[in-house]
């Protein structure tokens, strides 16, 4: 079942999980996202028990699954992705969320269907596109930088410093930085937290852009990979 993003907020904020919903879900800091694990389940884990989940609605079904039933990995949601998306709706009305909101010039709020469908978007196709292509850069990358390793954050580093990818010295296994990846749309969103984030951890973090998910080029590649050699 695809989504239909052909509604208000995504004409007016692109086809992504940019836009006001985005900081309003962290109105209390990235670790306290109302769409993080500490609310509803840490889906790259999720993804790690379960590597059959390939799509979107294996993925929604699943985080549901996994507040309902007991399942044999030992995952547990706190969360369906409608209370998910019912704590956003109704967070909205928190004096900061109306801030933001008025500053990016919506008059009033997003309703229901907007936000679970926002919610869906960042749980399903987001999450595993990223995470593909956080893979793929890995795989791109690691050729060149041979005198390293490289492995995917954990969600500690992901969620509070947003590092998608830790670059550690393969010799002493000390961290000499990290990488975030990201679609240059997300640079137009005019809200940057990543990069706050980056700085607030102990090492360098340089952003991995590529253009899009039809061709998945990568725009900086050479840049990125100047900062290790």
């Amino acid at each position: 079942m695809s989504l239909n993003l052909d509604i208000p907020y995504f004409k007016k904020y692109g086809e992504s999980t940019g836009g006001p919903l985005n900081p309003i879900s962290e109105l209390k800091g990235r670790l306290h996202s109302l769409t993080g694990a500490r609310y509803s389940i840490s889906l790259n884990k999720l993804k790690d028990k379960h590597p059959e989940i390939k799509f979107n609605e294996q993925m929604w079904s699943e985080v549901d699954r996994h507040y309902h039933e007991d399942c044999e990995c030992g995952l547990k949601s706190k969360a369906t992705l409608e209370m998910v998306a019912q704590s956003i709706f109704e967070a909205q009305n928190e004096p900061k969320a109306q801030e933001i909101l008025k500053k990016k010039g919506d008059k009033e709020n997003w309703d229901f269907n907007t936000v679970i469908t926002w919610v869906k978007l960042l749980f399903g196709r987001n999450t595993l596109q990223g995470q593909g292509m956080e893979e793929q850069a890995i795989k791109d990358l690691s050729t060149d930088l041979w005198r390293f390793e490289l492995e995917i954050a954990n969600d500690e580093l992901d969620k509070k410093y947003c590092v998608d990818i830790v670059v550690k010295n393969k010799s002493s296994k000390e961290i000499v930085g990290g990488i975030q990846v990201k679609p240059k749309s997300y640079y137009n969103t005019g809200i940057d937290h990543v990069t706050q984030a980056n700085k607030k951890w102990g090492h360098p973090v340089y952003h991995l852009k590529y253009d899009d998910m039809d061709s998945k080029n990568w725009l900086n590649r050479l840049d990125v990979l100047s900062k290790f050699i």
